[in-house]
Order: C-alpha cells, then sequence, then structure tokens
C-alpha cells in the first residue's frame, strides 16, 4: 500500500506570556499547523483532578488535592469488617482537562443550518490526510460521493467525482464566489486548485446549488472550498514528506500577521514542490503550486481580499485496460507505456511515454468583498479572472500521404525522420489556451428567519484549442512538450487536426425569497 512519511516544522510569534502558559501556546500552534507523522500520535496535554470539600454552612472549609495516579496514600488501617462510617461533609469532585479536542466525526459531522443536504469537512479532518490529497479526495467519504482516480496521490488529471450518480461534469466547483469549471467541458481538476493545508473546509452540496452560485452545469451537486483566515500572529509552517514510488513533497506557507497598527490586514502565501514516479508503467509527475490570500477586516461584518492560485505541472499517462488484459498481464507488459523508443516496434515508437507527458499551467485571482451597508442587509461582491494552458500529447502514426486540412484534401507527401511501411511517427499536440473573467454579485436582506436575496452574474470565456503534429526524431524526442515544432505544409500553413475557438458570455439575473410562515397553533 502506498505511504507517505511527513515531518514538519511550526513557529508562530507567540506573545509575552507565562512559561507555563507558553509551552501551550506552543503546543497549540503545532496543531494549527496541521502536521502528523503517518501511524503516530502524541499525547497533547496532562489530565490533572481536584477534589474540593465543600462543607455545610457554618462550617469550616477544607481543600484536598486528589492523590496521583500511582502513589499511595498513608491511611489508618481499618478493622476487618467495620462498617463504614459516612462522612458528614458532602465532597465535590471538580476534574479539569486540557487533551486535544475531537470534532465529531473525526471533523466530517458538522452542524448544519441550511435546508438542502450538505456536508462539510474541516480542518480537523484535513490535516490527517495525505499532504497530496485533492479537494476531491478530501470528500471522498462525504454521504453520495464516489471519488476514482489514475494514481493514490493525486497527481494525475486523469480523476473524476460523481454524486449520487451524477458525473463530474455535471457538479459546479467555487473557491470563494469564483467558478472553477473548465469553461470547454464543465469538469474540475483538483489537483489545479489548492494544497490541502491551506483549505479552512470544503463543503458538497448533494443536490442543487445555492441560488448565488456561479455555476452552470451543477445538477448534480455543488463543492465549495474556503481558504483559510490568514493568521493574526506572523509565523509559517514547513513540511517535507517522502513515500512510496520515490514521492516526495516539500510545503512552506509564511503568515504575515496584523500589518502594521489595528489595519485589520493580514494574509499569507505559501509554496509547495512534489514529484512521484508512476505507480505502473514508465513516467514521472511534477508539480509546483502557490498559494496566497490577502485579508482586510473592519466594522461589523466588512471585509476585502484578494487570493489566488498558481499551479504548473507534468503529468504523465496511463492508458487504460480492459479487464481481460489486466488478468493476464497485471501492471505490467502491454498495460504501459515504453519505458525507451524502440521506432521498429509495432507502434513504430508511438507508445513512448514521454511522447504522452502532458502539461499544464493555470492561475485563479478573486477579490471577494463583503459590506454590511445597514442592520440585516448586506452587499456581496465578487470579481474573478483566470488563465489556463496545457497540451494532451500523445504519440500517434501518420499516413505519409492521403492526408487533410479539415475538408481540404492534402496533395504533400510527408518525408519525416520516423517513417515505416508508409505511415510516420508523431507527436500529436491538443493544446488549449483559455481566459475567463467575470464577477458575481449579491444583495441580501434578512429579518430573522426570513431573508430576500437579489443578484446578477456575469461571465465572459473565450477558448482556443487546437492539434497540431510534431515530429519525432531517432532518439524519440518532438521538441517542447508545451507544443512543439508543428509540421507545416508547402503552402505555409500548419497540419491540423482540430481548430476551435469558442467564446461565451453569461447573464444572470437571480431573485430569492426565504420566509417562514407560522400558522397560529402550531407555532
Amino acid at each position: 500500500m502506498p505511504a507517505l512519511i511527513q515531518t514538519a516544522a511550526c513557529w508562530c510569534a507567540a506573545p509575552k506570556v507565562r512559561r507555563c502558559c507558553r509551552q501551550r501556546w506552543w503546543m497549540a500552534c503545532a496543531l494549527a499547523s496541521g502536521t502528523l507523522l503517518s501511524g503516530m500520535a502524541w499525547p497533547v496535554g496532562a489530565a490533572w483532578a481536584q477534589a474540593v470539600s465543600v462543607p455545610p454552612t457554618g462550617q469550616k472549609a477544607a481543600q484536598h488535592t486528589a492523590t496521583p495516579a500511582g502513589a499511595h496514600a498513608a491511611t489508618a488501617p481499618k478493622a476487618p469488617g467495620a462498617p463504614v462510617q459516612a462522612s458528614g461533609r458532602p465532597q465535590v469532585v471538580i476534574v479539569r482537562a486540557n487533551p486535544q479536542h475531537a470534532s465529531a466525526g473525526g471533523g466530517l459531522i458538522h452542524p448544519q443550518s441550511e435546508p438542502q443536504a450538505q456536508s462539510v469537512v474541516g480542518q480537523d479532518y484535513i490535516r490527517l490526510q495525505s499532504p497530496t490529497a485533492t479537494a476531491f479526495e478530501l470528500v471522498s467519504q462525504l454521504p453520495g460521493a464516489n471519488v476514482s482516480g489514475s494514481d493514490p496521490f493525486g497527481f494525475s488529471p486523469q480523476t473524476n467525482i460523481s454524486v449520487r450518480g451524477m458525473n463530474g461534469d455535471a457538479i459546479g466547483y467555487v473557491l470563494e464566489g469564483m467558478p472553477l469549471n473548465d469553461i470547454a467541458y464543465y469538469t474540475g481538476y483538483p489537483s489545479q486548485f489548492a494544497d490541502s493545508e491551506n483549505y479552512e473546509n470544503i463543503s458538497l452540496q448533494q443536490g442543487s446549488p445555492d441560488l448565488d452560485s456561479p455555476v452552470m452545469n451543477a445538477a448534480g451537486g455543488l463543492m465549495k472550498l474556503r481558504f483559510r483566515t490568514p493568521a493574526e500572529k506572523a509565523g509559517g509552517q514547513f513540511s517535507a514528506s517522502y513515500g512510496s514510488y520515490d514521492t516526495n513533497r516539500e510545503f512552506l506557507r509564511l503568515d504575515t500577521g496584523e500589518i502594521g497598527h489595528n489595519t485589520g490586514l493580514r494574509g499569507f502565501v505559501s509554496y509547495s514542490h512534489s514529484a512521484t514516479d508512476n505507480w505502473r508503467g514508465a513516467g514521472r509527475d511534477e508539480r509546483q503550486h502557490v498559494d496566497f490570500k490577502l485579508e482586510k477586516t473592519w466594522g461589523q461584518g466588512n471585509s476585502a481580499g484578494l487570493l489566488g492560485s498558481w499551479n504548473q505541472a507534468v503529468d504523465s499517462y496511463y492508458p487504460q485496460v480492459s479487464k481481460d488484459d489486466w488478468r493476464s498481464y497485471g501492471i505490467g507488459g502491454p498495460n504501459n507505456l515504453d519505458r525507451h523508443f524502440h521506432a521498429d516496434d509495432d507502434y513504430g515508437g508511438s507508445d513512448y511515454w514521454r511522447l504522452s507527458r502532458q502539461p499544464e499551467r493555470t492561475l485563479y485571482l478573486a477579490a471577494p468583498l463583503q459590506f454590511t451597508l445597514a442592520e440585516g442587509l448586506s452587499l456581496h461582491v465578487t470579481p474573478y479572472a483566470q488563465g489556463a494552458y496545457g497540451n494532451a500529447a500523445g504519440g500517434t502514426q501518420l499516413p505519409t500521404s492521403g492526408l487533410y486540412n479539415g475538408t481540404q484534401a492534402v496533395p504533400d507527401v510527408l518525408d519525416l525522420p520516423v517513417t515505416a511501411d508508409g505511415y510516420s511517427t508523431v507527436r500529436a499536440d491538443y493544446t488549449q489556451r483559455s481566459f475567463r473573467s467575470g464577477f458575481t454579485s449579491a444583495l441580501e436582506w434578512k429579518r430573522g428567519v426570513n431573508d430576500l436575496v437579489l443578484g446578477y452574474w456575469y461571465d465572459y470565456g473565450d477558448d482556443t484549442e487546437r492539434e497540431t503534429f510534431a515530429a519525432v526524431n531517432g532518439s524519440g524526442n518532438a521538441g517542447s512538450i508545451w507544443g512543439g515544432r508543428p509540421i507545416t505544409l508547402a503552402d505555409g500553413n500548419m497540419l491540423l487536426g482540430a481548430s476551435n475557438h469558442t467564446i461565451s458570455q453569461t447573464n444572470a439575473l437571480f431573485v430569492g425569497i426565504g420566509f417562514l410562515c407560522c400558522m397560529i397553533g402550531c407555532c
């Protein structure tokens, strides 16, 4: 079974307190860092008890300390069979303890007040999971959720979640008011979202989404993610992990604490690097990630923030395997890509693993704003912007003649380095470049259990997808994995397998009314 061992260090700017209290401060800091050495735990406090004798009115008070465990109190011997005399003074025993507080269900059970099916995981649960766990894996134990993936550590984009039978492209993903769904395929890629240490909580709605959620495809549910609140004191956290398949991960987060004096402004920034070998076949995945959040609070319920995530990853591909092949070869043999390039094999070398590396870069930015305008009246606005680029590359073979560019026949005859029997080995580069921006706004009025919400959502998306082909040389190299040297024809045009450009705009106005009507005799 794959495993990770993690070690970590945490530091905080502790206030000036007595030595006995300072120990508890550092202990709380270490717990807040969310680090755990796999398979081990430490006690975080020693329980102690004190017995206090409370005399009846008019009698002199006396205090007795309970005997510690393992000690023997000196008492007068009693004669065998002597009756036990009850004391005339009632005794009250007060027990105080400071063990680690455990949340219900290990952090999987949280009280809910909304009239909808919703489950939440918080830091109490998240900090006990593998540091490489994605948002999908963190909610996999919640009711209705079913998560599948190609690798045990969450690196591969070949992952999916379904909720009550609805597939991942029918679920909405929202980070503090910003939509995260792919604008072309509506799916979510959890390895791009955030590092697990930076989540405050993740909620999963197993049904209709919130009215003010900026999603169009959430027929199967809604996943809402929230970043942790920046710490009030300056400090940081560092952790390092190593495990099976040469998996390693390093994580560093710095908290600014309050910037200035009574400004209400604080923030954090984190960086992580992780890498792992494929658990079957050749290949290695690598990921770099940055999260940050800057937040200012003032008055009663007013806040302004700026948050973002940058992700760069190079992932390998796991070929899909049939049931019969799995029974025959298991995790080896032809079920995997080839570790070395062989131009003379049955596939002309197109099954070389380096031809199927898939790079991607993403950037998410949002500025959630919340204002309290009057008692019970609040305004929520979240502008956002996103950019992404990726290449879903793969080795393949093209005929040297009889090609088409769209509907136009190509008269050229390809003359490429690796060619045999009328077919040339190439790398197909399916690149996607997308840009998205917009904002959500909601004016909400609450009075008792009644509420009224009026809002508007605007979204602009620009998506360009293109498939080009790069020639492979005798060493199996086809140029940059981000989209190398495309094959051009005699007329100067590139040889294309696909070319799509889509611009979409969304304008959504929504009104919601929630009220409780009490009939006489029922309330």
